[in-house]
This record gives C-alpha cells, structure tokens and sequence, in this order.
C-alpha cells in the first residue's frame, strides 16, 4: 500500500490511484473504506480511468463511501460505457430502463444492453432478448429475442434458458432454424469498434 500511495502522489499515475481505491473498497492491506475508495477512484477516473469510472459510478449507485445519487452514477458508468466497459453499459442500460438518474429511455437502454450482450455479458443479452421478444425499445422480433436468449443460456443464464423455450413455442420452423444459426454464429466482438459497429446495424 505504502508504494501505491507514493507513486499515487504524482497525477500522471491514474492506475496506482485507481489500484488504491480497491484496496480500500475490499479491504485489502488496508481498513475496508469506502469514502476512501470513492476518493481515490475519482483522482483517477477524472484522468480517464475507465475501471475507476466504473467503480465510482458503483458507489454512487449503492450510497458507499458517498450519498447515493443515480445521475451521478450515470455519469460516471456512461464515461465507463463509453470506453467498452461491458459492465458499465449493461449497468448504464438498467438507469434507462428504469428511469433512475436519468429520463427513462427504453431505446437507449436496449442501445446500451446491446454493447454489452455483443461483449459477452449474459445479463445483457438476457435483457435485450427480453426487449426484442416484447417490442419494448426495439422493433419487436421474435427471432431477435430467441437469438439473445440462446446467447445469453450458453452463458449459462438460466432465466434466458426458461426464456427461449417459452419462446419456440411462438415461433415458426422456419424462424426457430433462422434464430438458431444466428446464435451459432455468434462471437463476442474483439474490439469497441467492432462492438460499436455490430450495434449500430
């Protein structure tokens, strides 16, 4: 800890402040604090730090170490989301589903949610399966939904696994086959602009 903090004391090392926050926030080496944790998070988030920008924005949405604030938690998981943090854009797209810190925006929640799923994030893919198979903030498509659901089971999402069998029964043949080769064909994106031009379609 002793070194973290002394190489902490020059600005330009976001990553020993950043380091340090979690130390702080689990504990490790140090006394769990989470107000010191938010403290050095933000040095280093205010430098770029996409994983201090994530972990602020978790503090503000839990009330650790500083007042619980949804809009400030949505502005530090969008800086986070922004730079590909799949996290902090699944958790960026639940604000706007449920209206928390920001205007409830379902569109901008299944934007988010598909940035994250095109990543891997199983929760994600779960959500935007859902949106997909009700309509809600997308066109509504049932091969979509199936598509995100099957993704998200071979995660081992349980609810997508419950979720794509309640949806076959919906569907035709010949969309269960589509749906199915899509999923098979699926990759997580290896890169920010691929993930942000796989989004964008």
């Amino acid at each position: 800890v002793r070194w973290y903090r002394r190489a902490s004391d020059h600005r330009s090392l976001p990553e020993a402040q950043y380091i340090l926050g979690v130390l702080y926030d689990h504990g490790q080496g140090v006394g769990q604090d989470y107000q010191q944790a938010a403290q050095w998070y933000k040095l280093a988030a205010d430098q770029g730090h996409m994983e201090a920008q994530f972990n602020l924005g978790a503090l503000y949405m839990n009330g650790q170490g500083v007042a619980q604030d949804y809009r400030e938690s949505a502005r530090w998981y969008k800086l986070a989301a922004e730079q590909g943090q799949a996290e902090a854009e699944y958790n960026l797209g639940v604000l706007y589903a449920n209206g928390q810190g920001v205007a409830r925006d379902n569109s901008e929640a299944a934007r988010w949610y598909r940035l994250a799923a095109e990543q891997g994030h199983a929760d994600a893919g779960f959500n935007l399966g859902a949106l997909y198979t009700n309509g809600v903030g997308v066109p509504k498509d049932l091969v979509e939904g199936y598509r995100w659901f099957t993704i998200a089971a071979s995660q081992g999402d349980q609810d997508s696994v419950k979720a794509k069998d309640r949806l076959a029964a919906r569907m035709s043949p010949e969309e269960l086959q589509r749906s199915k080769a899509l999923a098979a064909a699926w990759t997580p994106c290896k890169s920010k602009v691929e993930c942000d031009a796989r989004a964008a379609r």
